[in-house]
């Protein structure tokens, strides 16, 4: 099936759709870390084409385009994506933002054939960490993301769903596969450090400013609450279905609903009734504000980024590592004047 011009329009702007939400990019930390330098191996991208099933079932033949990059073993590591502009329409909005983009690896290529978000993962949404490089130089800005790959499957080819991955003309892409380490939980500069060819060797004792909190100070309180956080409806029309999968009501966007567990690709949100993942919907754990004094937020380097005023409230997407992670790498620490309610 041929599609005119203007069709083609359509499908790509769907494919980025699935991609363009912003998420909290929060790598896990360490109490040590040590990661010795190992050779990276280079990889070089591949295109898959295939057919896209859109909403209602109509298949547009050799419509749907995925990026992959495959390893020369089934082993862990932690793979690197460089991207560079190439003709992506909106790489100066990436540029300029203060957030991190959503980005995926699959193990199969990300909205061909049918397959969505809930195509198998290749990694979770704490699996990654991304890097804005030269973010104040317009001509040389690229992104740098790092995915932690902790069980590869047989194939070992992984897909990139991101802003633009189904185009070829987007980006110039590099990429580079160090087997056997892990370098998400890393802060910004000791990525930085370790790409020159360093090993990084930090005990607990010497300051480790990686989003955590592992020390013997506050911790974060347990809730009395039997849902685990709350989801946030972004558009309208979004499917809130029975028991029986049936749809038994359309949500308005601006609704703020109770989420008792994450099954699969569902949030459950009580009596049986469920909402599926999707770019319409965002799942935050919580809010925290200030009781006294100003609550400091820290950058993902572990410097002071700003501080907010008492009794002003910020989502928190998570609270790994004993912090309260709230987007981009961004957290607060716990502390006697925080308070932490769902």
């Amino acid at each position: 099936m041929k599609l005119g011009k203007a069709l083609s329009i359509v499908l790509v702007s769907a494919l980025l759709m699935g991609v363009t939400t912003l998420i909290p990019n929060t790598p896990s930390a360490q109490a040590a870390v040590n990661v010795p330098y190992v050779k990276p191996e280079i990889i070089q991208e591949q295109w898959a084409i295939g057919d896209y099933v859109n909403s209602i079932g109509q298949v547009f033949e050799d419509a749907a385009r995925n990026v992959g990059f495959k390893t020369s073993k089934a082993e862990p590591g932690t793979l690197v994506v460089e991207l560079r502009k190439k003709e992506y329409c909106c790489w100066e909005s990436i540029r300029t933002s203060n957030a991190t983009y959503r980005a995926f690896l699959y193990n199969e290529p990300y909205m061909l054939d049918g397959r969505n978000e809930s195509a198998p993962a290749a990694t979770d949404i704490f699996d990654k960490a991304m890097d804005f490089i030269n973010k104040n130089d317009k001509e040389n800005f690229y992104l740098r993301i790092a995915f932690n790959i902790k069980k590869p499957d047989s194939d070992h080819t992984y897909w990139l769903a991101f802003l633009g991955s189904n185009d070829p003309r987007s980006y110039y892409y590099k990429a580079y596969f160090y087997p056997g380490v892990n370098l998400v939980p890393l802060s910004r500069a000791q990525r930085d450090a370790y790409f020159k060819g360093q090993n990084i060797n930090i005990g607990a004792s010497s300051g480790n400013n990686t989003g955590s909190n592992t020390s013997n100070k506050p911790t974060i309180p347990k809730l009395n609450v039997k849902y685990i956080g709350r989801l946030v409806v972004k558009s309208n029309n979004v499917a809130m279905y029975n028991s029986k999968g049936e749809i038994h009501r359309r949500l308005k966007r601006g609704e703020d609903i109770r989420v008792y567990a994450i099954q699969g690709n569902r949030y459950l949100i009580g009596g049986g009734y469920y909402v599926l993942k999707s770019s319409s919907t965002s799942f935050y754990v919580g809010t925290i504000y200030s009781k006294k004094g100003d609550m400091v937020i820290y950058s993902p380097n572990g410097k002071v980024y700003k501080k907010i005023k008492p009794k002003q409230t910020v989502k928190v997407y998570s609270t790994k590592n004993n912090v309260y992670q709230i987007g981009g790498g961004y957290y607060v620490l716990p502390g006697s004047n925080i308070v932490f309610q769902r």
